[in-house]
């Protein structure tokens, strides 16, 4: 299930949207929206871009996917596998985090 931002408080002047959550600093001014997590990644969207970040904090693997078709875009340290796996299991995971309009 998403992951709770109850613990979330702004970064800095307040001037960007970056926030911080248990774990570390989300947004960086971008304000990325943390879903929670997945096989072992944290899943976030960016809505600037619309895209899905899923990152592994074990080995620092990183996805990169479009959204909502969840093609590839990059790939940093996570196998064939491992890839295989999180997207076979991603959207029913995201159908449960993402509201519907």
């Amino acid at each position: 299930m998403c992951g709770s931002m109850s613990d979330a408080r702004p970064v800095g002047d307040g001037s960007c949207d970056a926030i911080e959550v248990p774990g570390g600093v989300v947004g960086d001014g971008v304000g990325l929206r943390r879903l929670g997590e997945c096989e072992g990644f944290m899943v976030y969207f960016n809505p600037v871009n619309g895209r899905l970040i899923c990152e592994r904090e074990s080995d620092v693997a990183t996805v990169l996917l479009e959204y909502p078709s969840l093609e590839l875009v990059h790939g940093w340290s996570v196998s064939q596998r491992d890839l295989d796996r999180l997207l076979a299991v991603l959207p029913g995971f995201l159908a449960s985090v993402v509201p519907r309009g």
